[in-house]
């Protein structure tokens, strides 16, 4: 799993990262990535995703070996509030539709010197995620 840390420190227009936010980059190959604010529709699709990670990825992602998530936690993961907690959806246009590749998240605990960390699974996208500048 490749991370990509930032000082939160150094990002001044945070706020603008709110419910809305959506944007579209081309990746090189001409595919359409967007990356979207996560709703709190996307719990079951989330629930849904979490089941064809490998035991592997579970564990790189909660430092334990964890078989499920609780609604607790499906609440958590995507009813956020753009603010202390933020969450984006990436998805890869396929056909008319588009499907789920990665989802990534920053949780702001201290106000000053806070890290955000942005885990690129290894999905065959990472490599086109990863070289979005």
């Amino acid at each position: 799993m490749l991370q990509c840390s930032i000082k939160w420190s150094n990002i001044p227009n945070m706020r603008r990262i709110s419910s809305s936010y959506s944007a579209r980059e081309t990746l090189p190959d001409g595919r359409c990535l967007y990356i979207r604010a996560i709703r709190p529709s996307d719990r079951k699709r989330l629930h849904d995703e979490f089941h064809k990670l490998s035991a592997a990825s579970v564990r790189d992602r909660f430092f334990n070996v964890k078989l499920d998530l609780t609604p607790q936690e499906l609440t958590f993961f995507t009813e956020v509030d753009f603010s202390m907690h933020v969450a984006l959806v990436a998805e890869l246009e396929i056909g008319s539709g588009r499907r789920p590749v990665d989802v990534g998240r920053f949780v702001r605990i201290l106000l000053k010197n806070s890290v955000i960390k942005w885990p690129i699974s290894a999905h065959q996208i990472t490599a086109m995620i990863g070289s979005l500048r």
